[in-house]
């Protein structure tokens, strides 16, 4: 899957102009990375890293974008930090992003569930977010292959057409496979201006992997309007 960077909020004129043009923007761009000294990758290029220590936590807090997330495990649950191990580099020199899903974060110990909160969306914004789930770190009896990962709107807007079920790869620095490979869940929909709920929940596992996600926005159209007559005036400012 294919990730770009452009933030939300104060960007250049002519990038702002061009967002505008193009109507959807990626506001946020999120490598979801292990904690500890010797496990910590590179960092996808052009993304923001967040780490989960090894021991793991029941919640983890962080802006990105303009954006506040929130990433808890259901049911009782810890969210873990996952890097490399057992002498597998992760290097996946055939994926367009391999940084991105050579380490990944795992809600365990809990019901299969992770939920993403996600506070900044105005009403009427239209949102895709796109989730990765390569499963890099050994394989244990708490992964699947087969499992998938489908993702729900449970508050905070109304969906927009059909969710994409991911798929939970073992993709590590001992394989090699191409993008075409990558099922990545996909949600859409219309934020009603508050709080966006979404459920991660894993069929065939109690185990759910996340290797990082990106958020698209497309304006609610008051605001894209705003937008391009700003633009408009510093154009013509410039002249």
């Amino acid at each position: 899957m294919k990730f770009d960077k452009l933030t939300r909020g104060v960007i250049g004129s002519s990038a702002l102009f061009l967002a505008v043009s193009s109507n959807a923007a990626v506001v946020a761009f999120v490598d979801l990375q292990q904690t500890e000294a010797g496990d910590l990758l590179a960092a996808q290029a052009g993304a923001d890293v967040h780490l989960a220590t090894n021991a793991g936590d029941a919640f983890y807090a962080f802006t990105s974008g303009g954006l506040d997330f929130n990433v808890s495990a259901g049911g009782g649950g810890i969210i873990v930090g996952r890097g490399a191990n057992n002498g597998r580099t992760n290097t996946l020199p055939s994926l367009s992003q391999p940084d991105l899903y050579a380490d990944m974060w795992v809600g365990r110990n809990g019901n299969g569930t992770v939920i993403l909160s996600i506070d900044g969306f105005l009403a009427g914004d239209e949102v895709s977010i796109t989730l990765g789930h390569n499963e890099s770190h050994i394989p244990n009896a708490g992964f699947d292959q087969g499992q998938t990962i489908a993702a729900s709107l449970t508050s905070g807007g109304t969906l927009l057409g059909p969710v994409t079920v991911g798929d939970v790869t073992n993709i590590n620095g001992t394989a090699t496979a191409a993008d075409s490979d990558l099922t990545p869940s996909v949600i859409s929909f219309t934020s009603d201006g508050t709080t966006a709920e979404i459920l991660l929940t894993a069929n065939g596992s109690t185990f759910v992997p996340m290797n990082g996600f990106t958020v698209d926005v497309i304006p609610e159209p008051s605001s894209l309007a705003l937008l391009a007559l700003g633009s408009i005036g510093f154009l013509r400012r410039r002249r």
